[in-house]
């Protein structure tokens, strides 16, 4: 007659929506991490990390874009700027440009109600 909790909430897990943005987010991840193997090997190896940071970046965007909430796209836009940062920052060799990822941490921050609501 009734169905205990375990089962209910085994059955909700496996009936989920599963949305293909996720599915792009993880075949750009790969897509960026054979992109940096095969740069770090062709030209020179300081190429790695920036496009392997990029390629998170995106991947954070378009994770947090499959969730079609404002607020989960806000979410994702954090980690997009910070990875974006650091990918800047070892592409240059130049660390205070960090200055930079903090500046526009702290206009999103600002604009919080207009982005979710």
């Amino acid at each position: 007659m009734y169905d205990d909790r375990y089962t209910r909430r085994y059955n909700r897990r496996m009936n989920r929506y599963r949305n293909p943005m996720r599915g792009l987010a993880t075949g750009i991840f790969f897509i960026f991490l054979a992109f940096a193997f095969y740069f770090s090997k062709s030209f020179d190896s300081h190429l790695f990390l920036p496009i392997l940071f990029a390629g998170l970046a995106f991947c954070c965007l378009f994770g947090a874009a499959s969730s079609g909430d404002p607020r989960g796209i806000y979410g994702g836009l954090y980690p997009f700027v910070w990875l974006s940062g650091l990918a800047l920052c070892f592409l240059i060799g130049f660390w205070p440009w960090i200055l930079l990822p903090i500046g526009v941490s702290m206009i999103l921050g600002a604009l919080y109600n207009p982005i979710t609501t």
